[in-house]
């Protein structure tokens, strides 16, 4: 069982995106630049989520 204990505040970050600077404006480039501004790069965004898919799998 996969346990997290480090907890995430998005409280003092302000999540702006600017849909200019993303080329294809496409719903999936505004989202990953949204989560981007939250959890950081790309790179570990990815990770967790794989973390979080992984740990409800087990769950069900």
């Amino acid at each position: 069982m996969v346990t997290y204990s480090k907890r995430i505040s998005v409280s003092d970050k302000t999540i702006t995106s600017d849909v200019s600077e993303i080329n294809d404006n496409e719903p999936v480039d505004i989202l990953i630049k949204k989560l981007e501004n939250i959890f950081g790069s790309w790179i570990s965004t990815k990770k967790r989520l794989i973390r979080i898919a992984s740990y409800i799998l087990k769950c069900n």
